[in-house]
């Protein structure tokens, strides 16, 4: 299989464990790549899970945050297509077979996904306590201006597709990197502003009928803090105008560029807590836009979505979903 995992962690063996173990039993014949910044006890475990694994796996040490990582990986990747992976997030194989078909066919797609869902996990009870449907932005426009008008206000990351090597080099290349701890928050947030709208830029992407993935949340999740943009808005105005000229590197039409900063500009206002009541309102959604689908989810299946899936007896059992929460949950 010509493709990549590149999977970054930071002191969870265990997960790294489980992941694995997956794919191997699941047959997977592509690659695996493990950034790793533990250091210590965790490092030497996850070293020593790899050696054993039957898999082709790449494990190597550096220390920074999920998308310093990525960039860290990009020059040991040799396939033609590459996905980013959390060490909590599983795919098909079945799934992604189809959807390397697919880009395999059709040559104007930079990228492609499948159905893919949120699962949130009880670590103490090591069961499921809530899911949701993972939706992705897309757009097979051909041109870059109604891709880019097509880019909402605020979305689940379209990171979690399946990618041509070339475009998710120039994906992963495009983000800010900075050690620098007083600048690693604000990086984190444009960094995402910036996922939103460059899978766009990079060309069209499809979704196929086929499940692709489950996105495990848990106890142990890293959750992003809050900016105080009183005291720093000028380095987030610094900062995200470097992103803008990332951007503008990348678009060469003028009208096209003033289009996507302007896209820029309102993920910006998206992050920023308003006083007006109504936008106050409005802005309460967008920043928990996950838990308002999931809500929403709940209403329009009747129930938890994992319930239907699991449920033999129901019109969307998933068999791919079952094997997959079976290996998370050790069952």
């Amino acid at each position: 299989m010509d493709l990549t995992i590149v999977i970054p962690t930071l002191n969870r063996p265990s997960y790294v464990e489980k992941i694995l173990r997956y794919y191997e039993k699941q047959n997977f014949k592509g690659c695996v790549i493990i950034i790793d910044s533990s250091i210590g006890k965790d490092f030497k475990l996850t070293s020593n899970k790899v050696k054993i694994s039957r898999l082709k796996v790449n494990h190597k040490y550096f220390a920074g945050d999920a998308f310093t990582c990525m960039k860290y990986a990009l020059p040991l990747i040799e396939t033609k297509y590459a996905v980013h992976s959390g060490d909590d997030d599983y795919y098909s194989v079945k799934g992604i077979k189809k959807i390397i078909k697919t880009l395999d066919k059709n040559s104007k797609y930079t990228s492609a996904f499948g159905d893919s869902v949120t699962v949130g996990v009880n670590d103490d009870k090591n069961e499921i306590s809530g899911s949701s449907i993972y939706r992705m932005p897309y757009s097979e426009q051909l041109l870059l201006r109604n891709r880019l008008n097509q880019v909402p206000r605020n979305s689940q990351l379209p990171i979690y597709a399946i990618f041509r090597t070339e475009k998710f080099k120039i994906l992963y290349n495009s983000l800010l990197t900075n050690q620098n701890k007083n600048r690693k928050q604000i990086l984190s947030y444009l960094n995402e502003h910036m996922i939103r709208l460059l899978p766009a830029i990079l060309g069209p992407s499809t979704k196929v009928k086929i499940f692709f993935l489950v996105r495990f949340m848990t106890n142990q999740q890293y959750k992003m803090g809050n900016i105080n943009f009183k005291k720093e808005h000028k380095e987030f105005n610094k900062l995200q105008n470097l992103c803008i000229k990332k951007i503008g590197s990348l678009i060469k039409d003028k009208k096209n560029y003033i289009i996507a900063k302007k896209k820029m500009n309102i993920f910006k206002q998206n992050s920023v807590r308003p006083r007006n009541i109504s936008l106050i309102i409005r802005y309460f959604f967008l920043r928990n836009l996950a838990l308002c689908q999931g809500l929403l989810d709940l209403v329009y299946y009747g129930g938890w979505i994992h319930n239907k899936y699991l449920d033999k007896n129901s019109k969307n059992y998933n068999f791919e979903f079952v094997k997959i929460t079976n290996a998370f949950l050790n069952e």
